[in-house]
């Protein structure tokens, strides 16, 4: 799924299914944590890198 869609879809569950996302990557590629990141904060959740 592209990023901006998924992003979209958890701020549309978000305002009518309260959730929080809370994050842990275990990838070194940079597109990947950021997108990790975004989810995290979209949902008022944390993000960790593990490395």
């Amino acid at each position: 799924m592209h990023p901006e869609h998924l992003n979209y879809h958890l701020a549309e569950l978000i305002r009518f299914h309260p959730v929080v996302v809370h994050v842990i990557g275990y990838t070194d590629k940079e597109g990947y944590q950021s997108q990790l990141d975004r989810i995290a904060r979209t949902t008022g959740g944390d993000s960790r890198q593990v490395k």
